[in-house]
């Protein structure tokens, strides 16, 4: 059987052609559909376990956020997928955790030829340095801590688009990945 569906280059499909395509590719490639579900759960996991809600005071230390952050994982590992292979990607990150095990860590080094060189296995590890960086750093001097676990109070997917949206390297593909496989919402 051969699905064939249009859609114009500047529509977005419907919830409804989004859930058939997912449904009707998922017949055809269950392994695919078990492996996210796999990682959905182990993102889900990761939420439960968190204290979003604590006060920053009563935060111990940043391996404690570390383990904490599985919005903030799935966005950085999101963006290191970009471009590269899948073995690149999750070497990258397992990379960039052991040298960094908090996202502070990151928002804060002073040298960013050590985030550079962390990455450097996915490509692109200049500009993929400064993005990530940038964008950490941003949310620390907003939010007084280097994660987007805050991401799980909004009250809309639109509202998280927009909110990710505004920095470099989180286009429409990427975000509709976190929202996904981070938050389990379908974009």
């Amino acid at each position: 059987m051969l699905l064939v569906i249009v859609i114009p280059m500047d529509a977005r499909p419907s919830r409804e052609e989004f859930h058939y395509v997912v449904e009707t590719l998922g017949s055809i490639h269950p392994e695919i559909i078990s492996k996210n579900e796999e990682r959905r759960a182990k993102f889900a996991l990761r939420a439960k376990q968190s204290r979003p809600d604590e006060p920053l005071d009563d935060i111990k230390s940043d391996s404690t956020i570390a383990e904490e952050t599985p919005i903030t994982d799935a966005i950085v590992s999101t963006m290191l997928s970009q471009n590269t292979t899948d073995a690149n990607q999750h070497k990258a990150f397992a990379t960039l955790k052991k040298e960094f095990p908090s996202w502070n860590q990151v928002a804060n080094e002073s040298d960013s030829s050590r985030i550079e060189d962390a990455i450097r296995v996915a490509g692109l590890a200049k500009t993929r340095a400064d993005r990530l960086q940038n964008m950490l750093q941003t949310i620390q001097n907003e939010r007084h801590v280097a994660n987007f676990e805050y991401l799980r109070y909004f009250g809309s997917p639109e509202e998280i688009q927009r909110e990710l949206s505004r920095f470099k390297g989180m286009g429409p593909k990427t975000i509709s990945c976190v929202l996904l496989f981070a938050l389990g919402i379908p974009d």
